[in-house]
C-alpha cells in the first residue's frame, strides 16, 4: 500500500524531520509572541454555526502551557493539553529520526495500532466538543 505523504518522498529522511521540527517550533513561537488582539474571529466553524468547535480555546491553552500555567491550560481546553503533549512526543520521534537518519516519524504515524489511537482521539474530540458547548465558549 502506497503511503500518502505531505512532504515529498524525494526528500531525505533528515530533511523531512527538519521540516517537521522547525514547522512545529515556528508554530509555537507564533503562539508565544502572538498579539493578544488576534484571539477572536479565527474559527470559521464558530462563525458559521455559532457553536464552539472542539479546538476552541486551543491557542489560549497552548499559550498557558508555554507560560507554565497548567491549571489555566486545563480549564481552557483539556484536549489541547493532550494534543500539545502528543505534538512534543512526535517532535521527540522526529529528533530520533534525525539522529538515526531514518523516517521514524512517518513509520510511527503509519503503524497499525494508530487506528486504535484514531478512535481514542475521535472520542476525545467529541467529548471536548460537548464540553465546549456546555461551557458556551
Amino acid at each position: 500500500m502506497r503511503r500518502l505523504s505531505i512532504i515529498s518522498d524525494n526528500f531525505s529522511p533528515v530533511l523531512k524531520n527538519l521540516i517537521f521540527i522547525f514547522g512545529i517550533i515556528a508554530g509555537y513561537i507564533f503562539i508565544w509572541y502572538k498579539p493578544e488582539g488576534i484571539n477572536g474571529g479565527l474559527c470559521i466553524f464558530k462563525t458559521v454555526t455559532g457553536l464552539p468547535c472542539p479546538g476552541c480555546g486551543g491557542i489560549r491553552t497552548t499559550k498557558a502551557l508555554l507560560n507554565f500555567e497548567f491549571l489555566n491550560a486545563l480549564s481552557s481546553n483539556p484536549l489541547s493539553v493532550i494534543t500539545n503533549v502528543y505534538i512534543i512526543f512526535l517532535v521527540g520521534i522526529a529528533i530520533a529520526g534525525l539522529i538515526r537518519k531514518e523516517d521514524t516519524l512517518v513509520d510511527f504515524l503509519y503503524r497499525k495500532w494508530n487506528k486504535i489511537l484514531i478512535v481514542i482521539v475521535l472520542f476525545l474530540v467529541v467529548s471536548e466538543w460537548v464540553w465546549n458547548i456546555y461551557r458556551n465558549i
